[in-house]
């Protein structure tokens, strides 16, 4: 009971062990949340298993990345000869 009344005349030391104790969990909760985030290495996966991915879009829910919507540019044969490139990666750029 000496050690229980030593912590009534003390609550400085009680709040101060409490912070610490807390501190600790959520440092512990922030560094599995962290190990949760870390991607894999994309490269690699095959085609097959990057397509089966899940990812979360606009539409804000999980789905497998060959259902998201995809944005799509068209570069026309127009448009590259216009633009005077000579290699794929230059076309790609115009994009």
């Amino acid at each position: 009971m000496a050690g229980i009344q030593g912590l009534r005349r003390c609550p400085a030391a009680v709040a101060a062990a409490a912070l610490l104790v807390c501190a600790a969990l959520a440092a512990g909760r922030a560094e599995a949340a962290e190990e949760q985030k870390r991607p894999r290495d994309l490269t690699e996966l095959s085609p097959e298993q990057l397509a089966d991915l899940e990812v979360t879009s606009v539409a804000k829910k999980p789905q497998k990345s060959r259902r998201t919507p995809a944005a799509v540019y068209v570069i026309t044969r127009e448009t590259i000869r216009r633009s005077g490139v000579t290699t794929l990666v230059d076309a790609l750029r115009l994009a």
